[in-house]
């Protein structure tokens, strides 16, 4: 058995670091108010991530600590887009941030035959000379783009040449087909696409030539261009691709497709990586894999999607814990891997709920992109969250091996597929119920329109009527093995009752400080801070490296980090 210190802390420090505001109303029979911050003002929206700071001594602040060791930089394999345009003055950390860069073969192929990338060419050099990267985001399939209202009804017909049109007007020479898309009603503004039909054989005949005039331009080679989005037809923005029609699994259509992602994958070379399918098939995925290709989804705000998806290393183990496999190629090769955050502003009300229920969302979902490994996110400028979305931007990219820290969110979600509930967000931190360790799902938060489940619970507490005082976790294998080590322990938890409690870690010196956390009853979300220089991580796989252990009441427990104190700084160095 391993020796045991128990950690007391004399004098913690309640004090801000920052300005923050409250908890967040909740939404209707919401039992407990959950939420770092307020939404954002107009005055302080599109502000872009601002860095908590980073404190050295032990204390507790109010609410939740997305703050790092000011050495830690932004890895070199992730990447954000923060919002659509291309606005180059809005600051970030260092070699972090990519422009979505919307580029439309209409315009890079004005005639049949004829190519010209010389704007588009210096639209990428001016965003590289401000020391930014693309998202290249190539367009073609739609042809037509009407506005409507919420029944469907066409207001404002196209007059071909609403931006969004992406598809050569000379293709309608060729006698393409076209497809009048499900007008979209649920969006900020209802609209209606038509689409070229992408399959048909001379549409298919001239893309596969256009992409290979883009492999041959140089474009893909640029050292500017970070990842790009690989996409199909679909009757939402954006070209992605949803149904059987948009992207097909047997006969001529998936020939045809399976055509496109070789033509992208040659056209792109050694650079085959950065490209991401907009699809979640794992048929589509596999031939994406094979060719060197990653993958990217949108709707992370609805932050429990494909948690079935193996193909995209999500499984949900038979205790309900949601696993990430970091063998799926994407993980293990270094592939583009990406998803987005966005639809925050108060137009999206009508699909997601009350406004004042977005920051709660769009914290889950942050926290899932990070869960899910991925290296590349796209958010909007709603800045609900600054702080956040400054600590999203540094852990982007990360493997275990340059992590500055490893987490685990100690959250509870009853779903359709699992009604039992799916727990937690982890990374490189996890926590397991054990005998002495079992432990409550509670601070239930109601969420009025999602699609895939109705609440979430947001912490786990201790059950000391039933004998379970401790909540345990165990670090990843790779992240910090033996020690000793120095490390900060962050732990957010809810202010209740009288409760107190303790962290127990192995502790290579019998002298070294103790810390305790003594509640007061106030509700408040806050985070407690221990640093410690002695810590040893000697269990292996699930076994506990340290625990959470009440002494009087019940533990309520929200988020748990492992900063580590020897970080190197910026990560690995795979060019992008």
């Amino acid at each position: 058995m391993k020796p045991k210190c128990i950690l007391l802390s004399l004098g913690l420090l309640l004090a801000a670091t920052q300005a923050q505001a409250g908890p967040l109303p909740a939404s209707s029979g919401t039992t407990v108010p959950d939420g770092r911050g307020t939404v954002a003002s107009p005055k302080t929206a599109g502000a872009g991530p601002i860095a908590q700071p980073w404190r050295t001594t032990d204390d507790i602040i109010p609410g939740w600590d997305w703050s790092l060791p000011p050495d830690v930089r932004a890895s070199p394999r992730g990447w954000l887009a923060y919002g659509s345009d291309e606005d180059l003055t809005t600051p970030f950390p260092p070699g972090n941030r990519v422009i979505a860069l919307h580029l439309r073969w209409r315009d890079l192929e004005p005639r049949d035959g004829e190519f010209d990338f010389t704007a588009a060419r210096a639209r990428i050099a001016r965003i590289a000379a401000a020391g930014l990267g693309v998202n290249l985001t190539i367009l073609g399939a739609v042809w037509r783009f009407d506005k409507t209202d919420r029944q469907g009804n066409v207001t404002a017909p196209s007059n071909g040449s609403d931006p969004r049109e992406s598809a050569p007007r000379w293709l309608a020479d060729l006698g393409v087909p076209l497809i009048q898309e499900k007008a979209i009603t649920n969006n900020v503004s209802p609209f209606q696409i038509t689409n070229c039909d992408i399959f048909h054989p001379l549409y298919h005949e001239r893309y596969l030539r256009f992409i290979r005039a883009l492999g041959q331009s140089g474009l893909p080679a640029l050292a500017a261009v970070k990842v790009a989005y690989l996409c199909d037809k679909s009757a939402t923005n954006g070209e992605e691709g949803w149904t059987a029609a948009d992207q097909p699994t047997s006969g001529e259509g998936w020939q045809r497709y399976r055509e496109r992602l070789a033509a992208w994958a040659e056209a792109f070379g050694a650079k085959s990586h950065v490209l991401m399918t907009v699809s979640s098939k794992p048929q589509y995925l596999e031939e994406c894999y094979l060719l060197g290709i990653g993958q990217r989804n949108g709707f992370v705000e609805m932050y429990l999607g494909h948690v079935d998806n193996a193909a995209m290393g999500q499984s949900v183990d038979a205790e309900g814990y949601l696993l990430t496999d970091e063998n799926c190629p994407p993980l293990a090769r270094g592939y583009a891997w990406g998803d987005e955050n966005e639809e925050y502003s108060r137009g999206w009300t009508a699909r997601f709920g009350p406004y004042e229920t977005f920051g709660h969302r769009y914290r889950e979902s942050m926290l899932r992109a990070l869960q899910m490994r991925r290296n590349y996110l796209r958010t909007d400028r709603s800045d609900l969250d600054p702080a956040l979305l400054h600590y999203v931007c540094l852990e982007l990219g990360r493997t275990v091996e340059d992590t500055p820290d490893a987490w685990c969110y100690l959250r509870e979600t009853p779903t359709h597929e699992h009604p039992q509930g799916v727990r937690n967000f982890e990374r490189w931190l996890q926590q397991r119920d054990r005998d002495g360790a079992r432990t409550v799902a509670v601070d239930r938060y109601d969420i009025e329109k999602q699609n895939s489940h109705s609440h979430d619970f947001t912490a786990r507490r201790t059950d000391v009527a039933r004998g379970q005082t401790k909540i345990g976790f165990a670090l990843d294998d790779r992240f910090l093995p033996g020690g000793p080590h120095r490390v900060a322990f962050k732990v957010t938890y809810r202010d209740e009752g009288d409760a107190v409690w303790r962290l127990v870690y192995d502790a290579a010196r019998p002298d070294s400080p103790p810390a305790r956390v003594r509640c007061t009853g106030t509700g408040e979300i806050r985070t407690a801070t221990f640093f410690r220089d002695d810590v040893r991580f000697g269990a292996t796989g699930l076994d506990f490296d340290f625990a959470i252990e009440s002494e009087r009441g019940d533990a309520v427990i929200k988020f748990v980090r492992v900063v580590r104190l020897q970080h190197a700084g910026g990560g690995g160095d795979r060019p992008q």
